[in-house]
């Protein structure tokens, strides 16, 4: 309200009520953007994308197949209000190196948030059957889920093989990609994970979920 913006852009859809009848109330424009798998959307999640297609100027999506699958679900008529935008990376900043890897370690490395939507757990698992003194797993991000996988590796005393590298800038996680030596991204439900793409773009050795929003990039 101090700063009367004349569009607002929404990325938490849980917000549109309050934010739709601010843009109302200032005859500001506002434009949705939706980043959650339909496939992993809790009953009251569907509820705010049905507002959002009501209430929302514009609703980005991220690619042509969550439009697709975006369309369909909501039975959306009019596709007006739909836009895609795809997520964009800087190609130049992630690209191969030749930098030598140490080669002592297989690093497996996954960026995202700890959530529902994520699965880090299954590959803290992973690593413990695999019990091997070369691989550790690095896992950069923070959410309402690491705690969960924090004691998993406190309780089962995995601190030499699982390493937790917190919320990290785009230079750190290029440092991370650039002594990966694979990236994992095991999730249940994605529309564009940026991460993915920033992996890809250094041609690590990528291994991901099979998933719409992976399996399609």
């Amino acid at each position: 309200k101090l700063q009367h913006p004349t569009t607002v852009l929404l990325h938490s859809t849980n917000l549109i009520l309050p934010v739709a009848y601010y843009c109302w109330k200032s005859n500001a424009k506002l434009i949705v953007v939706e980043h959650t798998s339909n496939s992993v959307k809790r009953k009251v999640e569907h509820q705010f994308s049905h507002w959002c297609k009501r209430l929302a100027t514009k609703v980005i999506l991220l690619s042509e197949d969550y439009k697709d699958e975006f369309v369909s679900h909501y039975k959306i008529n009019n596709q007006s209000k739909i836009e895609v935008i795809n997520n964009g990376i800087d190609v130049v900043h992630f690209a191969p190196t030749n930098h030598q890897k140490d080669t002592t370690k297989l690093i497996i490395s996954m960026i995202g948030r700890f959530s529902e939507q994520k699965d880090q757990l299954t590959l803290i698992k992973a690593v413990q059957q695999l019990n091997h003194p070369m691989v550790q797993l690095k896992l950069a991000g923070t959410g309402d889920q690491l705690s969960i996988c924090e004691g998993f590796v406190s309780t089962f005393k995995l601190e030499n093989m699982v390493v937790f590298c917190g919320l990290l800038n785009e230079a750190e996680i290029s440092s991370l990609l650039d002594e990966t030596t694979i990236y994992v991204h095991a999730s249940f439900g994605e529309t564009m994970p940026t991460s993915l793409m920033q992996a890809m773009a250094c041609q690590l050795p990528v291994i991901g979920s099979d998933i719409p929003g992976i399996n399609n990039l």
